[in-house]
């Protein structure tokens, strides 16, 4: 079968269309959150779940220390500030950039799994496209030596959607709709999604500055004439 990624800006309403494509077609498709967001990840390695808990323990416990305790545990909170500046950060960074690499290669295996057993597989968001948008944003202008690593594992080794679903709508209705970011970056994110999409042949937008069911209905469209799923 094959692999459809719902891309876009923050307020795209991303999860919301994959959620209504699977409970509207709940034996033909299978649902994977491919974002960099771990904990809003469906599928996890035992190693994230743990982390995922301890940063909770950390983070109530935080919340009743105070003074010394207090400060503590919010250095324990962000890990990359405890390691930066010296070799100590440098190996921090290369082992978080293996265990996303085995966290992404995990999903891609239930991805693979999923196809075998005759499912479409949405995805909701894509690392490919999330890493190209951020991977020139960092403090000092220069991503570290783990992070281009990274992003040329997902440039040249990982697998590519069978198609990509950028969802789109002008940048002031996206930033009214969640508000979490700026009108400048949801239109940064626009812009390199796009760039990135003119150079594709399995790309197309849908305006989602319309009725959920409205758009949903445009994407069974593509993906039944684009791919030939028979079943949507």
């Amino acid at each position: 079968m094959a692999t459809v990624a719902l891309i876009g800006a923050d307020g795209a309403g991303k999860t919301s269309v994959a959620n209504l494509l699977i409970s509207n077609f709940p034996n033909k498709m299978k649902y994977l959150y491919m974002g960099g967001n771990i904990e809003s990840s469906n599928i996890k390695l035992p190693t994230s779940h743990l982390i995922i808990y301890i940063r909770g323990l950390l983070k109530k416990k935080s919340n009743k220390d105070s003074g010394i305790l207090s400060s503590l545990n919010k250095n324990l909170k962000a890990p990359d500030e405890w390691w930066a500046g010296d070799n100590r950060g440098k190996i921090f960074a290369f082992f978080r950039m293996i265990n996303r690499v085995t966290e992404d290669l995990y999903r891609l295996f239930y991805s693979w799994i999923y196809q075998i057993r005759g499912y479409t597989v949405i995805f909701d968001r894509h690392t490919h496209f999330e890493k190209l948008r951020d991977y020139n944003i960092s403090k000092n202008g220069e991503p570290r030596f783990s992070e281009r690593i990274y992003f040329w594992i997902i440039q040249h080794i990982y697998p590519k959607p069978s198609y990509i679903i950028f969802l789109d709508a002008p940048p002031e209705v996206l930033y009214k709709r969640k508000g979490e970011t700026t009108i400048e970056f949801i239109e940064y994110t626009r812009r390199v999604y796009l760039e990135a999409g003119e150079k594709l042949d399995n790309f197309s937008k849908v305006n989602v500055d319309q009725p959920l069911e409205k758009i949903c209905d445009e994407i069974c469209s593509i993906i039944h004439q684009s791919i030939g799923t028979k079943s949507i």
